[in-house]
């Protein structure tokens, strides 16, 4: 992988009708441009209203759902030329909004991907077969997934990701990995990710907290070159774009009950004396 596209800096307004559209553009899929101020609003507030009812997804009186969008950079580290005991990680730092309102301000995040280079090969990044995407999609296939499956949906690896929000409260989480990579004729690539994690902790307005944190990462290389943390971009880093999605209760939860004992040896029959 090398490089991704640098983003263009836009023109300014030149007006607020232009500068509202902006935000709203595509809200209501004509395109054109709105006839006043209060119509720019109108598109703008139809665009925003579905993340201020994202409180609706919450199934629990307890139960708290955000959606944050954010943006870094991410490095990659380890050992070049690897061997069968090398040990790699990326290292994603960046900074993060609410996209629903309700936390405003900007907030800090960082998340590390690590895997072992012996146990990860180019088959992670390949796809599901189109046969598996067929019928029945209400229970599995016949003869199950085993064999079919297991390469194309292998993790690439453990992560673990903090969030600081503007208030200085914390959320950390830990789970896996999930890498495909979409290769173009061009030679240019398009990365996506996502981590499905567990919250381990939480401080501030998220103490006690638990739940499950979903982080979608995309990245763009142009072009694509071999994973070397000691080559660009993986040395200084290269831009990325996150999606995260959290569900979480912070209200303080009881130990699951334990599993009953597995039974004991059957009592022995006593025959006939």
């Amino acid at each position: 992988m090398a490089h991704p596209s640098s983003s263009r800096v836009a023109a300014p307004s030149k007006s607020v009708v232009q500068a509202i559209d902006r935000l709203a553009r595509g809200s209501d899929g004509s395109g054109r441009p709105s006839k006043s101020v209060v119509e720019a609003l109108d598109r703008l507030a139809h665009r925003i209203e579905p993340f201020k009812n994202l409180s609706n997804l919450a199934v629990a009186p307890y139960e708290k759902v955000l959606a944050l969008q954010g943006e870094g950079n991410r490095t990659l580290h380890g050992p070049f030329p690897p061997d069968k005991d090398s040990y790699w990680y990326y290292d994603l730092k960046g900074t993060f909004t609410d996209l629903g309102g309700a936390i405003p301000g900007t907030g800090k995040f960082e998340s590390v991907l690590s895997w072992f280079t012996a146990e990860v090969g180019p088959v992670v990044f390949q796809v599901p077969g189109a046969s598996l995407a067929g019928p029945p999609y209400d229970a599995p296939p016949p003869d199950g997934y085993e064999d079919k499956t297991s390469a194309d949906i292998a993790t690439l690896g453990t992560t673990k990701s903090r969030l600081e929000f503007p208030d200085g409260s914390t959320i950390v989480s830990i789970g896996v990995n999930q890498t495909k990579i979409r290769i173009y004729a061009d030679g240019t690539a398009q990365l996506f990710e996502a981590n499905i994690e567990v919250i381990a902790s939480g401080t501030g307005q998220f103490a006690d907290a638990g739940g499950l944190v979903t982080i979608d990462l995309g990245a763009y290389f142009n072009p694509l070159v071999p994973l070397n943390p000691t080559e660009e971009p993986y040395k200084s880093g290269y831009p990325v774009k996150v999606f995260m999605f959290i569900r979480l209760s912070t209200r303080p939860g009881v130990p699951p009950p334990s599993p009953p004992p597995p039974p004991g040896p059957s009592p022995k029959k006593s025959g006939p004396k």
